[in-house]
């Protein structure tokens, strides 16, 4: 890699040793805000030390809870793990519930010399908090998007890396299109001029639907795309990102070469 970068894998339970085998920098996706905010844990094996805890709220129920027991929890298992910190990744709508645990949570780690970083939501309820920013765009400037969450939080950003693939039909009001897979992918692109975007850092091609007579835009990232989204942030100062484990399979050794 010819800019400074520090690509962190996001992995869970299933794919944690194999994750480990690449990087030490893994963000486990084993841990669950549950209800009555308590702390639900997945296996990631007795043995496994450092890397980071990432915090899902997908099963908050929104019921009131012991926001300081919660936090207690998480740095115990900071403590146990030696995670070097945590990801709150939280993407439902702000929630109270979850509000009051970030404001906490954020004094706690900074206390201890531990990372924390949030999704933009929760922001404003960390100091010193690394906010992550998607950069899986369907329309506009990603060097936009990065330029306007500098202005908006300030340095400290990291990148949420998705290896997109989706097929958006034209018009789509939605936006943002139907998901593919590697195997769906490979057979729509198969004998097409294949693009690449400088606003999206992604590559594209387009086709017809012979049934329908309706344009398909197909956008798609591979290693060299990602690396060119890396090389964009790193020139803006951000040096960090996330990416998903399976999205790493076959091109982890080419991002960091």
């Amino acid at each position: 890699m010819l800019f400074p970068f520090d690509l962190i894998l996001t992995a869970a339970p299933p794919d944690t040793r194999e994750a480990a085998a690449l990087t030490r920098r893994v963000a486990h996706l084993a841990y669950r805000v549950g209800p009555g905010l308590s702390l639900l844990r997945g296996s990631i094996g007795a043995s496994m030390r450092g890397g980071l805890m990432a915090l899902s709220d997908e099963d908050c129920d929104g019921q009131p809870g012991d926001t300081e027991a919660l936090c207690h929890e998480v740095l115990r298992e900071c403590s146990a793990r030696n995670f070097e910190g945590v990801v709150a990744d939280f993407e439902q709508t702000c929630a109270p519930q979850l509000e009051p645990f970030v404001e906490r949570l954020a004094p706690a780690l900074r206390q201890r010399r531990l990372s924390l970083y949030v999704t933009p939501l929760y922001a404003g309820l960390a100091e010193d908090a690394t906010v992550i920013i998607p950069t899986a765009l369907v329309s506009g400037s990603l060097r936009e998007r990065l330029a306007q969450a500098r202005e908006h939080f300030g340095p400290r950003l990291a990148l949420e890396l998705e290896r997109i693939a989706r097929d958006i039909t034209l018009p789509d009001a939605q936006g943002q299109g139907l998901r593919l897979d590697r195997d769906q992918l490979h057979a729509l692109a198969e004998g097409r001029q294949v693009f690449f975007s400088r606003e999206l850092c992604s590559h594209y091609f387009t086709y017809k639907d012979r049934k329908t007579q309706q344009t398909h835009f197909v956008l798609f990232d591979d290693a060299q795309s990602l690396l060119k989204k890396m090389s964009l942030a790193s020139g803006m100062g951000i040096r960090e990102g996330f990416l998903l484990y399976p999205d790493a399979k076959g091109i982890w050794e080419t991002l960091n070469a």
